[in-house]
């Protein structure tokens, strides 16, 4: 019985100081962290809304790996937004459990499907259309241990 307990608090002890590490790991390389578009694959309308599939970057500015598990974090969107308002212009749901960004390198996530309103989005794009790329940031939202972040 002793020895079961003794075990069972060093693997808790080891789960708990893992789990930290992690955090302060994913914690000090999210700020260098990047994302935008890598490319535009398709771009199509159907029943008012505007449907593309894109591949998006993620780029690791630090001399530090990061590695996303899904017991630790996951990517969940890739969102688009108004730099000057915040405001959101479009999202793609991801479910990705697994990335790994190696230090000062980058990855792409391919395939995501974005779907917007088309009016919405039509007016919005005529309105910004002078710098359009300066005026749109791509952020990629990791949940991590029960934090959200956008790089």
């Amino acid at each position: 019985m002793k020895k079961v307990l003794i075990i069972g608090t060093i693997a808790g002890i080891s789960l708990a100081a893992w789990t930290l590490y992690k955090w302060n790991q994913i914690e000090e390389t999210i700020p260098g962290i990047k994302s935008g578009i890598d490319e535009i694959k398709t771009l199509e309308v159907k029943n008012g809304i505007l449907k593309s599939v894109l591949d998006i970057f993620i780029k690791n500015t630090t001399s530090e790996n990061l590695s996303i598990h899904g017991i630790v974090a996951k990517i969940s969107r890739v969102i688009f937004l108004d730099k000057a308002s915040g405001k959101q212009i479009a999202h793609a749901i991801v479910d990705i459990n697994q990335i790994h960004v190696p230090a000062n390198g980058y990855l792409i996530i391919k395939d995501v499907e974005l779907r917007a309103p088309f009016v919405d989005t039509l007016l919005y794009l005529l309105a910004n259309s002078q710098n359009l790329s300066n005026k749109i940031a791509v952020k990629v939202e990791i949940k991590a241990l029960g934090k959200t972040f956008l790089v």
